[in-house]
């Protein structure tokens, strides 16, 4: 009874953030999204199959060997052998980090951060979109991962769907403020204010990118803090590819029409009130670049930690690590080359679901 409660006030919160005609501040009960760049990292999610093992073990293996002692690693598998295999690839980091499976019983994609946003406080709240058939069984097996969770875990999570599609990547939640861009209103029918209802639903101030990438938020822009961003670069990614040659990544697309779409973020970002700092990027194709912004963070008293993907491409990884060191943040590095071909890398494979 007191799940379905809570249930119906959030539907009534959102039902009115979302429908009415006037939209009032937010209130206590707004969903208080998790901060990508503030906090320590109490417990992750990691989705896992043996066959998208093949891609994602390298990554896996870099973040759990990194990740600060007595961190909660959930792996979210597909089936029991899928979860014996999971254990198998965390032996050597059970002293370090203590691991959990939860089996969902069916084929997913390795994708975890897609499908659903995590709230503070107690029981944290996944939030997602309502369920939807993209045509992979595996992707549309993705929404069963938040409701698996909060059965395996139903005094820390509860499950929330919101009445539009998303994923969560286009929705960048700091401190003080969240960012969505464009690629949030290709997935609906955006109504008129639709920002003014996205503020009462978070609470925060939302900063709307306009003619940006056709991609994720976090695949070109990492906020560092309330104050300051790091934005993918092509006109940087140029000049240290022109010197790289690493043709075994691919064909980068170095257009005016590419460039301006990663320009319009940095200026749109920097009227907003940040501090932009640039960092190469690379695009490669439709949502796949060589980026250094799709990372997962953490902030352990004054230690400012950033897992950072890298491509195995030294005069970028360089510049990208130089960019995040110059900004005060320690550089744990995650080999992504086997994963970012299919548009994403480590920040969307890790979902942070408790922060301290």
């Amino acid at each position: 009874m007191r799940n379905r409660l809570i249930g119906i006030a959030l539907g009534l919160l959102i039902g009115g953030a979302l429908i009415l005609g006037k939209s009032r501040l937010p209130g206590p009960d707004s969903l208080q999204i998790l901060p990508e760049n503030a906090g320590s990292i109490k417990t992750v999610a990691l989705q896992y199959t043996r066959q998208s093992g093949v891609y994602s073990e390298p990554c896996y293996r870099a973040l759990l060997g990194q990740l600060e002692p007595g961190t909660v690693v959930v792996g979210i598998c597909g089936d029991k052998l899928d979860a014996q295999r999971f254990r198998l690839l965390a032996r050597d980091h059970e002293k370090r980090v203590n691991v959990r499976t939860v089996i969902i019983g069916r084929p997913i994609t390795g994708w975890c951060k897609d499908r659903f946003l995590v709230t503070s406080g107690k029981p944290a709240l996944l939030v997602h979109p309502p369920a939807s058939n993209p045509g992979l069984a595996a992707r549309t097996n993705d929404s069963l991962v938040a409701p698996a969770l909060a059965k395996a875990y139903p005094d820390r999570f509860k499950c929330v769907e919101l009445p539009f599609q998303f994923d969560s990547g286009d929705i960048v939640a700091t401190q003080s403020c969240v960012i969505v861009s464009d690629n949030l209103w290709r997935k609906m029918n955006r109504p008129k204010d639709f920002t003014t209802r996205l503020y009462r639903l978070f609470g925060k101030k939302v900063v709307w990118l306009r003619n940006v990438p056709d991609h994720h938020v976090g695949m070109y822009a990492a906020p560092l803090d309330d104050e300051t961003v790091i934005i993918g670069d092509p006109e940087i990614g140029c000049r240290l590819w022109n010197r790289l040659y690493e043709p075994s990544l691919g064909a980068p697309d170095f257009s005016p029409a590419t460039a301006a779409s990663f320009e319009q973020a940095a200026r749109q970002l920097r009227s907003a009130g940040f501090r932009v700092i640039r960092a190469p990027l690379v695009p490669l194709g439709p949502q796949t670049y060589v980026t250094y912004t799709n990372a997962v963070f953490e902030t352990r008293g004054r230690r400012r930690i950033v897992y950072m993907p890298v491509y195995g491409a030294a005069a970028l990884d360089a510049a990208g690590r130089r960019t995040y060191e110059s900004a005060g943040w320690e550089v744990r590095p995650i080999p992504v080359r086997t994963v970012f071909r299919f548009r994403g890398t480590i920040g969307c494979l890790a979902n942070v679901l408790e922060r301290r």
